[in-house]
């Protein structure tokens, strides 16, 4: 996990809106909403549900934001640890699934 991906996620969860978002960090909005769906899938949890006039976060979301979830948290603190990213899922280009579902190890 990138903290870059965090940051994102900080960002588009203050403003509320993933455009925002990518106008304030300076990227392109389909490449922040990649940022997203890589974080998401990384985490296994969906972060924010999309509306009309932007983005809400879910629960999973919420606890992200709070830094509250036994799931996350040691993962970020891994990483900040080591200063290494922690592997990705190789075959993740993006969509909504992984390719390998239940033997991603990701």
């Amino acid at each position: 996990m990138d903290s870059r991906l965090i940051e994102y996620f900080l960002r588009v969860a203050e403003l509320g809106s993933i455009n925002r978002a990518a106008t304030d960090l300076r990227l392109s909005q389909p490449a922040l909403s990649r940022h997203i769906a890589l974080l998401e899938h990384q985490l296994r949890a969906k972060l924010f549900t999309r509306t009309r006039g932007g983005v809400q976060l879910t629960e999973a979301g919420t606890l992200l934001r709070r830094g509250r979830t036994g799931h996350t948290k040691p993962r970020i603190a891994a990483y900040k640890a080591s200063a290494l990213p922690l592997r990705p899922c190789l075959s993740y280009t993006g969509s909504q699934d992984c390719p390998r579902r239940s033997r991603c190890d990701c």
